[in-house]
């Protein structure tokens, strides 16, 4: 066996793997994002890369990205519950979560959501490494969990729609 076979062999055991489990891994990989746990983990490679690997269809295509983005709405939710029956302490303790509120960052964070309320969900929420960001102050603040969820649902689905079509114009071009 060459060094080709064995590759090709390993990339198409990957593409099964891919389409026989890949969408409920996606989804816990987005709420887990959606934690915030998972900002270590690449929307960039794992969005698109799953459509493409896939070739999914327009009705896969969509599916896709309506269950990531219902993935990271959960996760958000989380945050967003915990801190409101826990407080801080809740996202203090998760791992890869680093919210110090005397850091001028957090400061900016915070006064981004005082001034703006939910257009700042939104537009972060847009934003890559912005993401999530606004539900600390938005829980704590007891901004309205529905409007939170409008804002924050809506922008993570326009975000997520973005990636996956910016992606597959990029392999049009390439092909």
């Amino acid at each position: 066996m060459t060094v080709r076979t064995f590759l090709a062999d390993v990339l198409s055991q990957l593409v099964v793997f891919a389409e026989l489990f890949g969408l409920p891994v996606l989804f816990v990989v987005f709420i887990l994002k959606g934690m915030l746990i998972g900002k270590p983990l690449s929307t960039t490679l794992f969005l698109p890369g799953y459509v493409i690997a896939t070739r999914a269809d327009t009705p896969e295509t969509i599916l896709t990205v309506l269950v990531v983005t219902a993935g990271y709405i959960i996760g958000q939710l989380v945050i967003y519950l915990g801190i409101d029956r826990y407080g801080l302490r809740f996202v203090e303790r998760l791992p890869y979560v680093n919210f110090d509120p005397t850091n001028d960052r957090t400061q900016q964070v915070l006064r981004w959501f005082d001034t703006y309320g939910g257009l700042a969900v939104f537009t972060s929420n847009c934003l890559p490494w912005f993401r999530g960001l606004l539900t600390i102050p938005a829980a704590t603040s007891d901004y309205p969990l529905g409007r939170y969820v409008v804002y924050m649902g809506s922008s993570s689905l326009l975000y997520h729609s973005a990636y996956v079509v910016l992606a597959l114009a990029g392999v049009q071009l390439v092909l």
